[in-house]
């Protein structure tokens, strides 16, 4: 481009999407539910140690691991979003 030669990557990562020369969106779908459930093991360890109420439980995980789950999710198809809820499952079954 511009008499610059372009360098070739495998991966990059763009505002936080990981984007592979294969077009899959797996590395970033496995990024996202990789970091929400290191905020999710955080949020059970304050959880553990503060008696929140139910509902305050479930605030939390909207307005804190909801967004790092969902990130980027207009990428990856419908078809993707089973790991998020089983993630989201576990963690209700977990706090009931």
């Amino acid at each position: 481009m511009n008499g610059n030669q372009i360098d070739r990557v495998n991966t990059f990562c763009y505002l936080g999407t990981i984007f592979k020369n294969n077009n899959s969106c797996q590395s970033s779908m496995k990024n996202n539910v990789d970091e929400a459930k290191k905020a999710l093991f955080k949020l059970e360890v304050l959880s553990s140690e503060i008696d929140f109420e139910l509902e305050t439980k479930l605030n939390l995980f909207d307005t804190l691991i909801k967004p790092i789950f969902v990130y980027g999710r207009e990428i990856w198809g419908p078809e993707n979003f089973e790991r998020i809820e089983i993630s989201h499952h576990n963690f209700l079954r977990r706090i009931l």
